[in-house]
């Protein structure tokens, strides 16, 4: 089992990506990434979600061409880079709308999303509700406030 750990900027949370490489689809001997470039590209991925990714950019990661790497990639996670790319924001906007009080056009910037409309598109077309709808849902309801009365009798 392979554990990588990264830390979302602003916050305390720890996020651990958790796979088992031979549970992966793709092999080496399928025309799939090796493991260590598959560990890789998914940490870069990852600690880059807030900005934008360029195919060449992941590519290099594992030392392949444009055009091989995307074949591999595909082979070894199931998804092209750009739907693997979409689903980890998506996952990520969900972390911080549990964990944070930062408002939806915010998470959007921070998870490298153009801007909250395009979020919502997005995360209704992934999830099948609005992120607001989704959040209201999933949040944990403050507890009640004590209710405070005043003693007059030990008034002065």
């Amino acid at each position: 089992m392979s554990h990588m750990q990264m830390q979302v900027p602003g916050t305390t949370a720890d996020y651990s990506l958790f796979f088992d490489i031979d549970d992966l689809p793709g092999s080496l001997s399928s025309g799939g990434l090796a493991p260590w470039q598959i560990r890789k590209v998914a940490a870069y991925i990852d600690s880059n979600l807030g900005t934008t990714i360029r195919m060449g950019e992941i590519a290099a990661q594992a030392r392949l061409s444009t055009s091989y790497f995307s074949r591999a990639f595909r082979i070894s996670f199931g998804a092209s880079p750009h739907s693997y790319i979409v689903q980890k924001r998506i996952e990520r906007t969900q972390q911080l709308m549990l964990t944070t009080d930062a408002s939806l056009a915010q998470i959007a910037l921070d998870c490298g999303l153009s801007d909250q409309p395009h979020f919502s598109n997005l995360f209704r077309r992934h999830v099948g509700m609005t992120p607001n709808h989704w959040r209201r849902q999933r949040r944990i309801p403050p507890a009640p406030r004590p209710e405070f009365t005043y003693d007059q009798s030990h008034a002065a």
